[in-house]
């Protein structure tokens, strides 16, 4: 793992890995195919042709064109090595890129799932704040209905009291 990053570290490309990334990059076009067809067609002509044989007197590669076809061989092992080469390496890689995307995946999980908890905890935190001053609301409306009850009790009282002090005023003044 690197040390900076907690990630496993990028092998170095090597020369030769670059190299054959590079040849099966140039080889896999229409033009190399293109290239290929007409090298093909002018050697078959080259071989075939009148001119071949008043040259050289006979043609270099005649038919069947064992060279022709021993070069395509060739071509091919090679070709197909190099494709093979290339395709490792991608594996390789594509498969260092996999490992480092599921450490940060494992990464994010874990801040998310620390994250979920704080939010719990705050929910829970929240939700006894909420209870709490619920049960305070719930004690002031009783206290507050406590204290009205009161208040209109000692209206009452005091209203009686009034009543029975006139009623006594009015007693006095009449016996004097």
């Amino acid at each position: 793992m690197s040390e900076q990053n907690g990630l496993p570290p990028v092998t170095p490309d090597r020369l030769r890995d670059r190299a054959a990334d590079l040849i099966v990059a140039a080889t896999s076009t229409w033009t190399f195919l293109a290239i290929f067809a007409v090298t093909m067609i002018g050697w078959i002509a080259l071989n075939s042709s009148m001119l071949a044989r008043m040259i050289l007197h006979h043609p270099f590669d005649p038919y069947p064109y064992i060279l022709w076809n021993l070069v395509m061989s060739t071509d091919a092992v090679v070709q197909g090595t190099l494709l093979l080469i290339s395709n490792k390496r991608k594996d390789s890689r594509d498969q260092a890129r996999a490992e480092r995307i599921e450490i940060r995946i494992t990464r994010v999980d874990k801040r998310v799932a620390v994250l979920h908890a704080d939010h719990d905890r705050l929910m829970r935190d929240q939700m006894v704040e909420i209870r709490t001053m619920s049960l305070l609301h719930s004690e002031h409306r009783s206290e507050t209905r406590l204290l009205i009850m009161m208040g209109k009790l000692i209206i009452k009282l005091l209203q009686a009291i009034l009543k029975e002090v006139r009623s006594h005023g009015t007693n006095d003044q009449t016996t004097h």
